[in-house]
């Protein structure tokens, strides 16, 4: 029987360089969702080098439809190429717990960035036009994983995800969430425990698709929305 945890905090980009421009995702799971949505007065978050302390500041905060909650956070001041920068956050409850897993080691460590004397200013582009390739559905423990699955073929001097717009066309209500392309395929929905989309049965849906890079760049399909619907079962 499947069982889901209570929190759970993630940082994006993973990779240990980065570049002069880059943005920080934070991404809270469950109850630290609370800690993502206070990280601009009550978890004030940094990037610390030695005596310098540089201030996150909130650029966006995303709110999925299923116990997740994602900010992108971007530097008060530009990083100093060369030098290694950890992330901070001030204030964190002795439950939660801010680290990058070490594979090798099989432990969790501090999220270090060494900073690349480089910048992305280019914005990423489609390779083609995104559009739905399947439905899946599966039964687990605690709940079904949901997933419309679309296909979004892109490409960018760095890492990008997708700004994914769900609107119900039933409501009207609107939600965004930044979602990571796998294998040229954007999966659209949640799994047993979270994700950023809940979809009702019999409903109609539409969604829009806006690349954006880790520095920022942004890049929206030209064209039309496309409607679906969820998983029948």
């Amino acid at each position: 029987m499947g069982k889901c945890a209570n929190r759970g905090l993630y940082v994006f980009p993973s990779e240990k360089m980065i570049l002069k421009n880059t943005l920080i995702m934070i991404e809270g799971y469950a109850i630290s969702q609370d800690i993502v949505t206070g990280l601009e007065d009550k978890y004030p978050a940094y990037l610390v080098c030695k005596k310098q302390k540089i201030k996150l500041k909130v650029k966006e905060v995303f709110v999925g439809q299923f116990r997740l909650t994602q900010a992108v956070l971007v530097p008060e001041t530009e990083l100093t190429p060369g030098k290694k920068y950890r992330l901070e956050i001030e204030n964190l409850p002795r439950e939660e717990f801010i680290g990058r897993w070490n594979k090798d080691l099989r432990q969790f460590e501090p999220v270090v960035y060494e900073v690349a004397d480089a910048s992305d200013t280019s914005k990423p582009e489609f390779i083609s036009a995104p559009s739905e390739v399947k439905k899946s559905l599966v039964h687990y423990g605690c709940g079904p994983a949901v997933f419309v699955h679309f296909e979004c073929k892109a490409k960018d001097s760095s890492l990008f995800w997708v700004k994914t717009l769900v609107k119900s066309v039933s409501t009207g209500k609107e939600t965004v969430y930044c979602l990571k392309v796998l294998d040229g395929e954007l999966k659209i929905g949640h799994g047993m425990c979270s994700g950023a989309f809940d979809f009702k049965e019999g409903e109609q849906y539409e969604i829009a698709f806006t690349l954006m890079d880790v520095s920022g760049n942004e890049t929206p399909w030209p064209g039309g929305r496309i409607r679906f619907t969820r998983p029948e079962g």
